[in-house]
Parts: C-alpha cells; structure tokens; sequence
C-alpha cells in the first residue's frame, strides 16, 4: 500500500515514520527546501538555529517518548523555568507564587487571585466544560477587572489582535496547564527533530520530496488515489495531508471539497517571528511579557537562558509578532521589522546598543496559530474523511491544547492509527 503526505513539518513527518514501520509505502512532498514546517530552520549569522522557539514540558508524554525512540532524551536540557512581566518600564518577575505575591503593579487581593487562578487552571482534571465560555468572561469572573486589564488582555491582544475577546476560555486554561516550573530545550532544537525524523523516514525507505508544491487532490469517483504536484502526479492508496485548512481547501475537488465546507470557518492567524543573535542577554528570563503600549512588541524568549552550557555564548533570542496576513507588518521588508524591534531592546535593558546585535533574521508564516473559538470542539474534523483513502491531521485537532511540537506528534500518532485500522478492514 502506497501512501502520499502533504506537508513535511513534524506531523506528517511523524505520520511517515509510524506508517513506514508498519510496512507502508511512503513519499512525504513538502513546499520548503527543508523538512520541519514551523519547526525547521534558518541561518542565523553561521549559526542554524530554529525558526521559531521550541520548548518542552514534562508532561508533553507523546513527545518525550518520541525522543526516547529516536535517541534524543540526552539531549533535553531541564531547567526551572524563569517569567517576568515589564510594566511602566519595571520588570516583574512572575516565576513562583511568591513572585506573584510581590507584583506591586497589583494590590494584594488581586495578587491572590491572580496566584489562584493559574494555579486552578493548572490543576482542573477537565477543561472541555469551558469549550463555551470565551477567556475575558471567565478571566473576569475568575480574577476581576484590575487583574484582567494588567495581565491578561495585553497577552491576548498581542496574539489575537481584535480577535482577543473571541477566544475560548479551554484554550487559555489549557496553555496555563502546560505552563509548568520546569521546561526543556533540546540541544540542536527542534529542527533537529524534525532533519532526524526526515533520516529515519530515508532509512524506512521512504522518500522526501523537499520544495514541491501539492496543488490538487486527486480523485476517482468517491476515493482519493494521488496527489498533483509541481514534480508531477503522485499515485497513491492513502493520502494523508497536515495542510492547515484554508491550504487544504485550496487544492481539494468534488466530494472532498464537499466534505471540508463545514471546517472552511476555521481560522488562523499569522506571525512574523524575528530570531536575533545578540553578544549578551537583554534579560536573566527565560520569557519576558513586554506590555507596556511604547515597546513594539509583546515579549520576548531568550532560549539561551534554558541552557546552562551556553551562558558565555551569543544568545537567540527571538520576537514573535502575530497578526493577520494583511497586516502591515506581514508586508513590511525584514529591515524595517529589524530596526523597530532594535531600537525598542533599548526600553527593555537601559544597557542595550545595537553593536550587542551580531545577526537576525525574520520568518513570516501564514498560519501560525489557530483561532480558538468558543465551541470549537463541535467545528474539529476527524481523520478519517468519508473520501475514501483520504485522511488529515489538522492543527484544530489540537484543541484544546496549542500548538506545540507535542500535539503535532500527538495527532500524527492519532492520524497514523485512524490509515492503519482503516487499511486493516480493506
């Protein structure tokens, strides 16, 4: 049985891998002339590093045992993980409990609610009971007004843009549940990951076909049997695409197209991500929330603090910015992203010069992030389509996780067992 993935980021990857070992024929196309989708790489100033950060939690269990498969536990680097808020110019750490309680932009009460509150969304055994609620009713029943105002909505702005109020409550309570003392990063990155699944994919026997487009489905009657590319067709038995719904769309006919009309409201927003290699740290934290509305943007990850080996190095630090494609920041040209978030570091170190910036390098991806909605577990499509030999592995089927290099192992594992029981019953 031959089967064809679209998309060559870590889910379709994963999905060859798990079909490969079960005896399947494969070919992954892939658009990019790297494998890894949002977890590939770029080079930054002789350095190959992510494209966008990375990090892992202990109890991201499908990724773990992955890495425990692939060789590549040793290298996971555990660290407590280091937050701060910076307001008024101030930075607030927001690590421990007792950080919280010292949050002077507060006032005690609101401190204690704040405090409770992640420490709730941590805890609670289910979350799908508050699929129905949007994140600014429950944050505001949860820990009122101040709290809300000071915290919360500048995250969700700088994400969701005027969708901010629109987001579902599960998705938030599930991001806090993932926010654990201690996270990981992984010696190599992400994309190490994904350059090691491409190689054991290689060794299966199967094939990757870097920078080549799928541009249609193709069908025979009810049954999906190849895949149209920009090398040419594909014939295959299974189709299995990790295309994000709009691009799915896009190049799917007849029945499928019939199929997937339910889905077409599913949204994503995209980002422009500004990845920078600076001689020094602009902060001891590991995650850093600017909202302060005269910084350009919302926070920024310093991945070199996770690594003890590393602190006399350069560090990656990297600035994503989420907006809508037609933003006019998606449209401006890399310098002009460069030098506005270059002159901004200044307001958040006094110290900062530009001489300490030793290369960056900006990536815009369309779908960076799905837009969780009140109600989305109603909206998420199965695998298994009603297209014969025709499956997929969407980012709404994280929800109401978020994306993460886990959830994308996660429902490729899912994905991969949804063609392998199908092809059983043939």
């Amino acid at each position: 049985m031959r089967a064809v993935i679209i998309g060559g980021g870590i889910s379709g990857l994963t999905v060859a891998y798990r079909l490969l070992k079960a005896g399947l024929s494969v070919q992954i196309v892939e658009q990019s002339e790297v494998p890894g989708g949002l977890a590939g790489s770029v080079n930054l100033a002789g350095l190959i590093v992510d494209r966008h950060f990375h990090f892992f939690c202990e109890a991201e269990l499908d990724f773990r045992r992955m890495a425990s498969e692939l060789g590549l536990e040793d290298r996971l680097v555990w660290r407590r993980i280091t937050r701060a808020v910076q307001l008024g110019g101030r930075i607030h750490p927001i690590s421990t409990p007792m950080d919280v309680l010292r949050f002077t932009p507060l006032r005690f009460l609101d401190r204690l609610r704040f405090a409770l509150n992640v420490l709730k969304g941590r805890h609670l055994s289910s979350i799908r009971s508050l699929d129905k609620l949007t994140a600014e009713d429950w944050l505001k029943r949860s820990v009122g007004e101040a709290v809300f105002g000071t915290i919360w909505r500048p995250l969700l702005e700088s994400k969701f843009g005027d969708r901010a109020s629109c987001i579902s409550a599960a998705w938030l309570c599930a991001r806090q549940r993932m926010q654990q003392e201690n996270i990981a990063y992984l010696r190599g990155g992400a994309s190490f990951v994904a350059s090691t699944l491409a190689e054991r994919v290689r060794r299966l026997g199967g094939e990757v076909a870097l920078g080549v487009t799928a541009t249609g489905i193709d069908l025979e009657g009810n049954s999906a049997v190849g895949v149209s590319t920009t090398a040419g067709q594909l014939s295959a038995d299974v189709v299995v695409s990790t295309l994000p719904m709009p691009r799915l769309l896009s190049i799917a006919s007849g029945p499928l197209t019939k199929h997937l009309e339910p889905f077409s409201s599913l949204e994503y927003i995209g980002v422009v991500s500004t990845a920078i290699l600076l001689k020094r740290s602009v902060s001891p934290y590991f995650w850093l929330n600017t909202n302060d509305a005269d910084v350009s943007f919302a926070g920024i990850i310093d991945l070199t603090n996770l690594d003890p080996a590393s602190s006399d190095k350069p560090h990656v630090v990297y600035v994503p910015q989420y907006c809508s494609t037609d933003a006019d920041l998606f449209e401006a040209p890399e310098r002009q992203v460069i030098s506005r978030i270059v002159g901004d570091l200044v307001k958040v170190n006094k110290e900062f010069s530009d001489d300490w910036v030793l290369g960056a390098e900006v990536t815009k991806d369309c779908f960076a992030q799905h837009i969780c909605t009140p109600g989305l577990l109603d909206r998420i499509p199965p695998h298994k389509t009603p297209v014969r030999g025709f499956f997929m592995a969407e980012w709404s089927q994280f929800y109401p996780d978020d994306r993460s290099v886990n959830n994308s192992v996660r429902i490729a594992n899912s994905c991969a067992r949804a063609v392998l029981d199908s092809a059983a019953r043939r």
